[in-house]
């Protein structure tokens, strides 16, 4: 059992919280979504029902906690990629990397379906598809990929075509990510 008490009451707060959301992924992993209660989740955690709903009012909110938390740390690698020195090609190269790799070892499920339709993952799906358009316009004026289609087009034929990640063989990764870029510069 993680250990719940530190220094401060915010800090315990904190960890309390991380607790939580490490808690129920790890039981939604091993018992289903549908397998997996509140009660389960206190008592796992090491708290009583009534600590847990003090922090969350149901199942739905750790989870969508928990995805957003996971998405800020995606877009926080994004932001780490584009802060290195490279082209917009070889940050554009990267970005479609680590997306194929996430794709991959975390394929559509109804689960992750339904918590990419809440608000903060639209809006970091926003985020993610401005960005790839901003790499492909400054790469379309370096004239280092197509320039007969608009940008945004382009990024959302980017991230469409990731989803093929899901479903292909992790050794097949880096082939789909140069597929990609080849239809960029054709």
């Amino acid at each position: 059992m993680p250990r719940l008490w530190d220094d401060t009451l915010e800090s315990h707060r904190q960890h309390l919280h991380q607790a939580i959301l490490d808690t129920t992924a790890r039981l939604i992993h091993e018992k289903g979504l549908n397998g997996v209660t509140m009660q389960d989740i206190a008592r796992e955690t090491g708290i009583g029902r009534a600590t847990l709903y003090k922090h969350f009012k149901d199942l739905a909110a750790i989870l969508s906690r928990w995805h957003q938390q996971h998405l800020e740390q995606h877009l926080q690698h994004l932001q780490q990629t584009l802060s290195t020195p490279g082209t917009p090609l070889e940050h554009l190269k990267q970005i479609l990397t680590l997306f194929a790799e996430q794709a991959h070892h975390h394929p559509q499920t109804e689960l992750s379906h339904l918590l990419h339709q809440q608000p903060h993952a639209l809006e970091a799906q926003q985020h993610l598809l401005h960005t790839l358009t901003h790499l492909i316009e400054v790469a379309q004026q370096q004239h280092q990929v197509r320039e007969d289609t608009p940008a945004g087009e382009l990024a959302l034929f980017c991230l469409h075509s990731l989803t093929a990640a899901t479903r292909m063989p992790e050794a097949s990764l880096d082939r789909l990510v140069q597929l990609i870029l080849r239809a960029l510069k054709n």
